[in-house]
């Protein structure tokens, strides 16, 4: 039977607290079980209670809650003083400690932001706090998060059950950028229900040079057998400091996981570093991805995609496959002008002709002026281009709009978010903050460029 008293005691999650809140629950509820930790037990116990408190004071301070700030940093501060105890410090080592910190590196007070080194600022901020990204809503942020943990990693992990081609050529300038730099890339796939397509998984393991590929499937099974199901999506990133990011959750590493279908994806570089039992979350998902990795895959050789030809079937004719677009739809498809611009390449081809070198479009929004830039383009034959915008989602966009209505999946270069690009680019795509520097300029000749478009 349960007392009246044992109804009014407040629910506490286990864990350490004051010495005065034990002795309250105490005489309201006799069956409230405390205990005394010590030794390691009590240091475990204070290091998580450090962390409680200092999001307790995270929260008052996103709340902007004065007296919870007040509040919560006391707190804070008793539970860092409790630590310092068992290290035989008190207060006075902590204050002295902080004016020998204070003196020699100063203190927050005039607000100073460390941008760089790294990437240019993006559209988007990425910093270390942690974030959800949705595809297809943030396509555009997931390439440009990938692109800013290479910049400041030395390795990087892929874990991906399904891959095709189009993502990797949306990151392939900065992936060999990322091994010219020494840094190591590691990318484990499978052969999972067939959605792979032997020629995807060549193309992933040639365009990149020095890239690690092998494939999820342990070496007790032939190679021209099903392995089981391997379906993990995981991007980790060890950074130059030490310290580690995950980007996990349901995109793939393929078009449609990034662009088509509806993923969910979980990022951080914070929290998943705190090691609580053993292993922080990123040691812990690092060593099993080493662990598929040295025990239970094999290396991307072209001995196994000539036994995966063997078993590798098509999907069903007319049937689209659930996971990734038709074999086809990866490679860039030819577009032909719409009549708007049809009639608009013909007055720009005409006033060619004439001889006049410079000419403004104004067309209604959903026209396809990129469209028709990547079309005259074509039309006036002319060896080098300059497309100039002011976000790197535009650049991405424009380059595949161009190479679409080329035939070339390999036209052009991005210029900016910490990119670089050859000393006589024939296509250049560039961020006018980047463009615009002196320092970039002098690069190019002022007639290095035949053609020039401006977003």
């Amino acid at each position: 039977m349960t007392r009246a008293s044992d109804k009014r005691a407040p629910y506490m999650a286990p864990g350490l607290i004051r010495d005065k809140v034990a002795e309250r629950l105490t005489t309201l509820s006799p069956s409230v079980r405390i205990t005394p930790v010590t030794g390691k037990d009590l240091r475990d116990q204070i290091g998580r209670t450090i962390l409680q408190e200092v999001h307790g004071l995270y929260t008052q301070w996103q709340q902007e809650n004065t007296e919870g700030i007040l509040r919560k940093s006391a707190d804070a501060l008793e539970i860092i003083l409790a630590g310092l105890k068992l290290h035989g410090l008190d207060a006075s080592d902590l204050f002295q400690a902080r004016e020998e910190r204070l003196s020699a590196f100063g203190a927050f007070d005039q607000g100073s932001f460390l941008q760089g080194p790294g990437p240019e600022p993006g559209p988007w901020m990425i910093d270390d706090i942690p974030m959800f990204l949705m595809a297809p809503d943030h396509a555009d942020r997931l390439i440009y998060l990938i692109r800013s943990e290479l910049e400041r990693s030395d390795r990087a992990w892929i874990a991906s059950a399904f891959y095709s081609p189009g993502v990797t050529n949306l990151l392939i300038s900065s992936f060999i950028r990322f091994m010219e730099t020494g840094g190591q890339l590691f990318v484990l796939t499978s052969t999972m229900g067939g959605i792979n397509r032997p020629e995807h998984l060549a193309h992933l393991r040639d365009v990149v040079p020095g890239i690690q590929v092998k494939i999820y499937h342990p070496p007790d099974i032939p190679m021209d057998h099903a392995p089981p199901n391997f379906h993990p999506k995981a991007y980790l990133f060890q950074h130059r400091d030490g310290k580690g990011a995950i980007l996990i959750g349901s995109s793939n590493f393929t078009e449609a996981g990034f662009f088509k279908n509806v993923e969910w994806n979980y990022f951080s570089s914070d929290e998943v570093n705190l090691s609580f039992d053993g292993d922080s979350a990123f040691e812990a998902v690092l060593r099993e991805f080493m662990r598929h990795w040295h025990q239970e895959s094999v290396d991307l050789t072209d001995e196994f995609l000539s036994a995966y030809r063997t078993r590798w079937r098509p999907p069903d004719t007319g049937r689209r496959d659930i996971f990734e677009p038709p074999a086809d739809e990866w490679s860039v498809p030819r577009v032909q002008p719409n009549p708007a611009q049809t009639d608009a390449l013909e007055s720009l081809g005409r006033l060619r002709d004439q001889g006049v070198k410079r000419a403004a479009v104004i067309a209604a929004t959903g026209v396809g002026k990129t469209h028709l830039a990547a079309f005259d383009y074509k039309a006036a034959c002319a060896p080098r281009l300059l497309f100039v915008a002011h976000r790197e989602n535009i650049l991405i966009k424009a380059q595949d709009t161009f190479r679409s209505v080329l035939g070339n999946p390999g036209f052009g270069h991005i210029l900016g978010a910490g990119r670089d690009v050859p000393s006589h680019p024939d296509a250049l795509f560039a961020m006018i903050q980047t463009l615009g520097r002196e320092d970039t300029l002098s690069r190019f000749a002022p007639d290095h460029f035949d053609y020039y478009r401006v977003s």
